[in-house]
């Protein structure tokens, strides 16, 4: 139907899941097989069921981390979450490699709403930090293919923080594309 509530994550858990149903049929080895997927509380039922389904599949034992808001209070969306209640609530915790979503940094993936970077969470936290959003963004970071560098391009235009609307779904695609080509490269030039 066109997911015109993308903004307000009913398109988003959509357009998640089914991803998650074309790529968990290649799942590749993965280097992290411990690691820690954070969210906010609402994502949890979701991203829960598909990790469920991961760690059957591939025999892993990655956990979902709902991180609770303690910057803005009783806010339990991803995309306002900060790099200091991550890692308050992760510290000992995070298993061999934690993977953060995309949504909760700048356009430009490199600070969180308290302007703490990826690179400062990883250094507090002692282990890698990843940053996805999508299903295939976490299988390449779990198979530690892909790293907080790589999330440096602008977010997808169907978060609607391009200079489009996110109603213009031409646009929308064709930046998603941009997006995803751009995530190809990166990928192309980590090293390993």
């Amino acid at each position: 139907d066109g997911f015109g509530q993308t903004e307000n994550g009913v398109g988003m858990v959509r357009q998640f899941l089914d991803e998650w149903e074309r790529v968990k049929s290649s799942i590749p080895d993965l280097k992290y097989r411990r690691a820690t997927l954070v969210c906010g509380e609402l994502a949890v039922p979701v991203l829960q069921g598909v990790v469920n389904e991961l760690n059957a599949l591939a025999g892993s034992d990655v956990r979902v981390a709902p991180i609770v808001n303690n910057w803005y209070g009783v806010v339990t969306v991803s995309g306002l979450l900060t790099g200091h209640d991550v890692v308050e609530q992760l510290t000992g915790m995070a298993g061999e490699a934690v993977l953060l979503p995309r949504v909760m940094f700048d356009n430009s993936g490199q600070v969180a709403l308290d302007d703490m970077t990826p690179a400062q969470m990883q250094e507090s936290l002692g282990v890698p930090v990843a940053v996805a959003q999508r299903p295939g963004e976490m299988l390449a970071a779990l198979s530690g293919g892909l790293s907080w560098q790589a999330a440096l391009s602008p977010k997808p235009g169907w978060w609607g923080e391009q200079n489009r609307p996110f109603w213009q779904g031409k646009e929308v695609v064709a930046a998603h594309k941009i997006v995803e080509g751009r995530q190809r490269t990166a990928l192309a030039q980590l090293p390993g």
